[in-house]
């Protein structure tokens, strides 16, 4: 008997003073909810009937979207929305109507199998409405939004931890190495400390998803120290559109030169390089801008298109964005599991032809590599739409010739 008490008090001090790592998501192949995020304006929040169909794509869904996601091979959902619609009239009735359409989204995405990344899917909007910009220029408004982020935390919090996780802020822009001039200090570090400190606090169970500044990329994440929110149950996020003069080639909403670009090749076809030049100020000579800036945007695409077809450089622009995290990674002993590729894409052109989608299938192919290879999930961008994985934009069917690129579907 004394023995078996002396065993019995030996386990319960070990059990009390083990240290054990509590059961955290895993998150390996996603896409988003996506609809480019439209929801009406402040005007029209009232309107009867209008917010008891948020999420967004709830208007347009039919019930077999998340299914077909889940047969096709992925495991996890970016439920993306936009937080503009919390913060606007901001009152207790509508964040609970607000509330209950988010709990019935994560239903709708968990009854197909799927886990979920609720996404505070923040986009750049014009004027005071508030978009990322304002979000992050104006202290009172992200305080604001931190509270919205409090909400939602709170509502998501009792989910199981292996089946949601909560990605407070999509793409911040503060620390932008073009937008700062030299003595600026940066704006991100501190934001990011508040933004961990209300999502920790309202959700303390589940996994948070984290990035760096500059549009949440490589080179922002590189220059976020992990130690200043001491967490270990964050998942570090970063985006690569890399190279972008491909990715967003035709981007009519892109204020860059790259928005006069069509039909450039992955990787690159040196026989193509005049036809894309001269394309590319043909196009820059007809647009209704001023001397100036039209200058300035054949410069800028002159350039470009000089690096795009030096070599293998689009293929090793592609592969940088992985090789700096990984020495990020490698510098603060974060492990592989803790990483993710949060979106990669590319758009796709008005006129689809067989050898065009290869050509993007190409480039998934690769970034999908790359990440897997180093043990990191990744989440495209998108599943319709301009950079969608479908047969067409507006459907839902996922194109064959992409799910193989992403190393799913049917072989």
């Amino acid at each position: 008997m004394k023995q078996l008490c002396t065993i019995f008090f030996f386990l319960l001090a070990w059990l009390s003073s083990a240290s054990f790592a509590a059961e955290t998501i895993v998150l390996k192949r996603g896409l988003p909810t996506d609809i480019w995020l439209t929801w009406p304006n402040a005007e029209r929040l009232d309107e009867a009937g209008l917010i008891e169909n948020f999420p967004e794509y709830r208007l347009e869904y039919k019930g077999q979207e998340f299914p077909l996601a889940k047969k096709a091979g992925f495991d996890f959902v970016r439920l993306t929305i936009d937080p503009a619609i919390f913060i606007y009239n901001r009152r207790p009735q509508k964040t609970e109507k607000l509330l209950a359409g988010l709990k019935t989204a994560i239903a709708e995405i968990q009854n197909a199998g799927l886990k979920v990344v609720v996404d505070l899917h923040s986009i750049p909007r014009a004027g005071s409405d508030p978009g990322t910009f304002q979000i992050m220029a104006n202290p009172a408004l992200f305080k604001t939004f931190l509270e919205v982020v409090g909400d939602i935390g709170k509502a998501i919090n009792s989910y199981p931890q292996t089946q949601v996780a909560f990605e407070p802020l999509n793409e911040p822009t503060d620390d932008c190495v073009w937008d700062m001039k030299p003595g600026d200090t940066p704006q991100w570090p501190v934001k990011l400390k508040l933004l961990h400190k209300a999502a920790r606090a309202a959700a303390p169970n589940l996994t948070i998803i984290l990035s760096g500044g500059c549009w949440g990329g490589a080179d922002g994440l590189s220059a976020v120290n992990p130690k200043a929110v001491d967490d270990d149950n964050v998942i570090w996020s970063f985006h690569n559109y890399e190279p972008f003069i491909f990715t967003h080639q035709g981007a009519t909403w892109n204020d860059g030169h790259e928005s006069f670009l069509s039909g450039l090749h992955f990787p690159a076809q040196p026989k193509q390089k005049a036809e894309i030049l001269k394309r590319s100020m043909d196009a820059i000579a007809k647009a209704d801008i001023s001397k100036k800036r039209r200058k300035e945007l054949r410069a800028a695409a002159k350039a470009d298109i000089n690096a795009y077809f030096d070599g293998d450089w689009a293929i090793e622009r592609a592969k940088g964005p992985f090789r700096t995290v990984e020495k990020w990674a490698k510098k603060h002993k974060i492990p592989a599991q803790r990483i993710l590729m949060g979106e990669f894409g590319a758009i796709r052109e008005a006129e689809f032809t067989p050898a065009r989608q290869l050509e993007r299938a190409g480039f998934y192919k690769l970034l999908r590599t790359e990440a897997e290879n180093r043990g990191y999930g990744w989440a495209t961008w998108s599943w319709s739409g301009g950079f969608g994985l479908t047969v067409s934009e507006k459907s839902r069917v996922f194109d064959p010739v992409m799910l193989n690129a992403l190393g799913i579907g049917q072989k």
